[in-house]
């Protein structure tokens, strides 16, 4: 059986599936490992209430230009976050695929 992500965006919220949230419930009450392989980084130019998923790292995009917000920033080690006006939140996924000891990283 295959499982999947389905993340819409409404004013600016996250929304899951209800799908992929029992499944996210089943797993994580089991222990699977696999869980601990992924990661989707939530990129932020603002403070925003964050899913409490294990899963999600909230990521400032762009923090080398702006003001410091809670979360961590994507302008430590290597990274192109000075380059966030020309692209935007792939300055996060940059940093994530150099940082992050994950085997699946979204975005």
């Amino acid at each position: 059986m295959s499982y999947y992500v389905e993340l819409t965006m409404n004013y600016n919220t996250i929304v899951l599936s209800k799908r992929f949230a029992k499944w996210y419930r089943v797993c994580f009450r089991r222990g699977e490992k696999d869980l601990k392989k992924i990661t989707i980084i939530v990129a932020a130019h603002k403070a925003y209430p964050m899913p409490d998923i294990q899963m999600y790292l909230p990521v400032q995009v762009g923090s080398a230009i702006s003001a410091a917000l809670p979360y961590v920033r994507d302008d430590t080690g290597r990274n192109i976050s000075e380059k966030n006006k020309t692209f935007c939140e792939l300055t996060g996924l940059y940093w994530g695929w150099n940082h992050l000891d994950a085997e699946y990283i979204g975005l």
